[in-house]
């Protein structure tokens, strides 16, 4: 997992859930049979609470990063902070803090510069404290491509020139960065794989003129309202189409010769500006198939008490679909069988479902991935 060009980026929020899909005895299953690296992005929620010790947190954060990556790459950004709270309390914004903190944990951390807030006129302290920025010993930097700056590439030679500014800026030649095209949540109909391609290849084109260490597509197709949109119905199970692959894939057979890497959020959508805690939460189990993710949707756990009785059936209609891969696939497909079973009478809660989850998607996605790259050289 040390490569400087990986197979896979995923986006995980910083949190217990995705944490613990990356346990260093449940992560050595990962790449167990797969040859591909993956760079973990880690997404820092700006969920501290009203009057806690900002540092602390930040501080905690990357502990268990360190704990879980250390010696290997990872990513780190935090795009919903707020400019007004993003400065800890020793005066350092909190990205520029975390970085400089990990390097010194050992993990070969890659700062994200993000194009909106680079050039956002609200977020100049944003920019100010990127320029700022000392990391010698990065394996690279990445320009995260989002929000607005898909109107920028309506004009090829600005957006380039833009990339070319922030490059300037940072003292960074082409080679020693990354870009990221993250269409964020593309679910329901927030774009269509028709757009989504469309706009790819209009940033492909305006980045040609760079030799860039590799680009990233990178999407959510998970609904951003919940398990009641991906199936309607409750206690029934249906596919979600996961378009972020899709689009990957064409491009990969369109551009051959470009280093094109595959990103996406795990088994959920984006991070939130703001955290709302739903009280009627669905039992669910997400599971990654072929460029789909199969949704197991139970009903609201209020209904059993607010406990999470349900999931052994959940688990139970998953082990007895043909979708189910397995118990020696990865950590998350054991557990999985586990709660079908009903051994140590496991039957979990919402976080440890996002672990299994994940823990499955990115075996899956790395075993996806390999097999397309063959498929593909026939």
């Amino acid at each position: 997992m040390t490569s400087d060009i990986p197979a896979y980026v995923p986006i995980l929020r910083a949190k217990k859930g995705e944490f613990d899909a990356l346990i260093p005895t449940r992560q050595a299953q990962l790449t167990d049979r797969v040859a591909p690296s993956f760079h973990p992005f880690f997404e820092i929620q700006n969920i501290i609470k009203v009057g806690a010790n900002h540092l602390t947190t930040i501080n905690t954060i990357c502990s268990k990063i360190a704990e879980l990556w250390s010696g290997n790459t990872a990513m780190v950004d935090g795009y919903f902070w707020k400019p007004s709270e993003a400065i800890l309390e020793n005066g350092e914004h909190f990205l520029t803090y975390a970085y400089s903190r990990l390097y010194d944990l050992n993990v070969k951390v890659v700062p994200v510069i993000g194009y909106d807030r680079w050039y956002d006129a609200a977020s100049s302290l944003y920019r100010l404290s990127m320029e700022g920025l000392i990391c010698p010993n990065a394996p690279y930097f990445c320009i995260r491509v989002d929000g607005e700056a898909f109107d920028d590439m309506s004009e090829p030679e600005f957006f380039a020139d833009q990339i070319n500014d922030i490059l300037k800026a940072l003292k960074l030649s082409h080679d020693q960065c990354v870009v990221m095209i993250d269409f964020g949540d593309v679910s329901l109909n927030r774009n269509s794989i028709e757009g989504m391609l469309s706009q790819a290849k209009a940033a492909i084109a305006a980045l040609s003129k760079f030799d860039f260490r590799y680009i990233s597509i990178s999407g959510a197709s998970y609904p951003s309202e919940g398990v009641n949109l991906a199936v309607t119905e409750p206690d029934t199970d249906g596919p979600v189409l996961r378009k972020e692959m899709l689009v990957w894939q064409a491009l990969r057979e369109t551009h051959p010769k470009l280093k094109l890497v595959f990103s996406d959020y795990g088994i959920r959508f984006p991070s939130v500006e703001v955290e709302i805690r739903n009280k009627h939460i669905n039992g669910k189990i997400v599971y990654t198939i072929d460029l789909k993710y199969f949704v197991v949707r139970g009903h609201p756990v209020s209904r059993d008490g607010g406990k999470y009785t349900q999931m052994p059936a959940l688990a139970s209609r998953l082990v007895n679909s043909v979708y189910y891969e397995g118990p020696t696939f990865s950590w998350g497909d054991q557990r999985i069988l586990d709660c079908a079973q009903g051994t140590d009478h496991f039957i979990g809660n919402s976080t440890q479902w996002v672990s299994i989850g994940t823990n499955h998607h990115i075996k899956y996605v790395l075993e996806e991935i390999e097999n397309f790259e063959f498929a593909t050289t026939l």
